[in-house]
């Protein structure tokens, strides 16, 4: 491996360990949402589950990008918890405020993904997050990152525009679909 492979790969996974806090904080609002969802399905109250869902998102994204921020912010000195490596800790920095633009599109779809499931429809989140990680990240690295060679930023770039596309195309089922199916 070659030494500018290895800071990118202790950048990458230096970054993948911090943002952790922000995804641990939307997989909690995650889980409330979908729990007051339910209960708002077990009453039939549809006007409940859309306040439910705005809310969630509202303070998960709020939340999710405000410590991100913190971390992008903060990366100089946190980063020199796992390495002294100058070119790392530039790399994260870069890397985090990349991540911190991408945490309102990955709350979205860490809230939206609940809500449709919760209103009964899985196939929806599954095909989006099939073609957003197999299309968009999987493309956008080999092209950008690999091809291009603009390098662990483009990676994490990739990364937020399949957020960005799957966060629009859950807006667009829930303009366009009915979120929660007829229960029988």
């Amino acid at each position: 491996m070659y030494a500018w492979e290895q800071k990118f790969y202790a950048t990458h996974n230096i970054a993948g360990n911090l943002t952790t806090f922000a995804s641990t904080i939307g997989g909690g609002f995650a889980v409330a949402s979908s729990s007051l969802i339910g209960q708002a399905i077990g009453e039939k109250n549809q006007s409940d589950v859309k306040e439910y869902r705005k809310w969630s998102y509202i303070q998960s994204a709020i939340a999710m990008t405000l410590v991100t921020a913190i971390l992008a912010l903060g990366s100089p000195w946190i980063g020199k918890i796992f390495t002294t490596d100058k070119t790392v800790l530039h790399l994260l920095c870069i890397i985090l405020i990349i991540d911190t633009v991408s945490q309102p599109f990955l709350a979205s779809i860490t809230i939206d993904t609940s809500v449709i499931q919760a209103g009964g429809n899985s196939n929806f989140p599954m095909i989006v997050t099939f073609v957003g990680i197999w299309v968009i990240r999987t493309l956008g690295v080999y092209i950008f990152a690999w091809k291009l060679g603009f390098g662990l930023p483009a990676v994490w770039t990739a990364i937020a525009a399949d957020n960005a596309l799957r966060a629009g195309l859950f807006g667009w089922y829930r303009k366009q679909k009915k979120v929660i199916r007829d229960l029988d």
